[in-house]
């Protein structure tokens, strides 16, 4: 009988150890803007921010996106058409951008980080009313599904933009 305690207790001891031994897979990880998943030991960067090449949220969304750009604008609606311009994207913080002369209209629309290609957009100044979602295609382009609502005249178009970098 003392062997069979000896034997379960041995293996309880074997056992304890094994699971005292696990590692913790945050422990030395520095996620910098953002925190370490405790199951896989990668950082979840908070919004605004992504991995740089060592997995750290070092890497501000916005700026993969700011800089100048050519823009081929298709409309239908009141203006329908396609019509060619020039835009400039910048980086107000973080998660948040601005679209100098969205729609060839002159205004400087703000649009707002909603994962880690897409932003959207959701604008009123005193007669127009911007709305829409874009999505960084790759470096060189982004995709900008939008509408004006013009609500002097009450006239909406809806379009969709093609940023091309300069």
């Amino acid at each position: 009988m003392s062997n069979i305690v000896r034997f379960f207790m041995s293996t309880v001891f074997i056992f304890v150890v094994l699971i005292s031994c696990e590692t913790d897979p945050c422990e030395g990880v520095s996620c910098d803007n953002g925190v370490c998943d405790a199951i896989s030991g990668e950082c979840i960067c908070s919004r605004g921010y992504q991995t740089d090449l060592n997995g750290i949220c070092t890497v501000t969304w916005t700026t993969k996106m700011i800089g100048s750009y050519t823009v081929s604008d298709s409309c239908t609606g009141p203006n329908a058409g396609t019509t060619t311009y020039n835009s400039t994207i910048a980086a107000v913080d973080e998660a948040n951008l601005t679209l100098s002369n969205l729609g060839n209209t002159g205004r400087t629309v703000p649009a707002t980080h909603t994962n880690f290609t897409n932003f959207e957009i959701d604008w009123k100044s005193n007669d127009t009313i911007f709305s829409g979602t874009g999505t960084w295609v790759v470096d060189t382009l982004i995709r900008i599904e939008y509408m004006i609502n013009d609500t002097t005249n009450q006239r909406i178009d809806t379009c969709l933009a093609t940023y091309t970098r300069l």
